[in-house]
């Protein structure tokens, strides 16, 4: 490998600004979007950047860019990293922390590299990476040096005297690099994982992010869960306002990292807590329902015939006035249709 100096110097110092004393000092192509104003700055700014980095080691474009260090700042607030197709399954990875909102990214370096890892796992292995230089040309040794004037070995002062230079030719070095392609290539996303966990000094971390299962029922998250590789225990049942059944809280929470066929414990709803049931016996059924339905309840009606009560009167009520019921739950109420038609003879 070459290492050449074209002016990228002075080209970063192009994207670069400077800010107040005490402030940040920073590439602006490299920046989160949260650098180029007055909010604090984290680790998560770091992520961003890596984020930026990668996206930059597989296309060969910086994202989000605009005409000025301040214009890409300003773009970055507004949309997140998109990216590009050639990272495959690192591509969610990537987006979750490139997104403008740092509350949105990984919380922390060992996150990101717990997740970073995870996707390795998953990545197909890679096919062969060609080399520049490794061609039928001949490698020169010793590129930055050019050929010393010498004399001959053999008539030396004649040489001398007139003027001829003989400059040595060094054979041909033996290639030797033919594992080179594979190495490189399978060290790609290795090195991914490793970069991060050596730049942030990020443990192995855990495993899986665990999903989003509030507002799904116990069934559907036990599904859910086993699809991402963990387990769903139920930690106890509280009154809320969700239907009975629907999970209200997690732990952890979604987005956290656990290992696989770790728990996630969660809170079921039992429902809102019950509320008084007003008695509509002996009045009209109208009046009945409007008091019923005012009271958060269903109002189911049934007839009855009764040789006591007017009909249109309310002769019986489940459950009965006085209780307790949960809200939105039905009453049904009896409803008189007066004395039974008999035969006439």
């Amino acid at each position: 490998m070459r290492v050449a100096d074209f002016g990228l110097a002075r080209a970063l110092a192009e994207a670069s600004w400077t800010e107040p004393v005490g402030a940040l000092v920073g590439t602006a192509r490299y920046a989160a979007p949260e650098q180029g104003g007055a909010f604090p700055v984290d680790g998560r700014a770091d992520l961003y950047a890596l984020a930026v980095v990668l996206v930059e080691a597989t296309t060969g474009e910086v994202p989000i860019v605009g005409d000025s260090p301040i214009g890409t700042l300003a773009a970055r607030t507004v949309r997140g990293i998109l990216a590009p197709p050639e990272l495959g399954a690192l591509g969610a990875v990537i987006e979750r922390a490139g997104r403008p909102d740092r509350a949105d990214r990984y919380p922390d370096a060992a996150t990101m590299a717990a997740a970073l890892a995870d996707v390795a796992t998953r990545l197909p292995e890679p096919a062969p990476l060609p080399l520049p230089g490794l061609g039928d040309a001949v490698e020169d040794p010793d590129p930055t040096r050019s050929g010393v004037p010498t004399t001959a070995r053999t008539g030396e002062s004649e040489a001398m005297e007139e003027g001829v230079y003989a400059i040595p030719v060094r054979p041909a070095p033996v290639r030797t690099w033919r594992a080179v392609p594979y190495v490189v290539g399978a060290a790609l996303v290795a090195a991914i994982v490793i970069a991060a966990v050596l730049l942030f000094a990020g443990g192995a971390g855990p495993g899986v992010a665990a999903p989003t299962l509030v507002g799904q029922t116990e069934k559907l998250a036990i599904s859910k869960a086993g699809d991402a590789g963990v387990l769903v225990q139920v930690a106890s049942r509280q009154r809320a306002d969700d239907p009975p059944g629907v999970i209200i809280a997690q732990d952890p929470a979604p987005g956290t990292f656990v290992g696989r066929g770790g728990q996630i414990d969660v809170v079921l709803s039992l429902g809102p807590p019950p509320v008084p049931v007003p008695s509509v016996v002996g009045r009209a059924v109208t009046d009945a329902q409007a008091i019923l339905t005012q009271a958060g309840f269903q109002v189911k009606v049934s007839q009855q015939y009764d040789n006591t009560i007017p009909k249109g009167v309310v002769i019986s009520m489940s459950p009965a006035g006085a209780t307790k019921a949960p809200p939105e739950s039905t009453v049904t109420v009896v409803v008189s249709e007066g004395p039974a038609p008999i035969p006439i003879p």
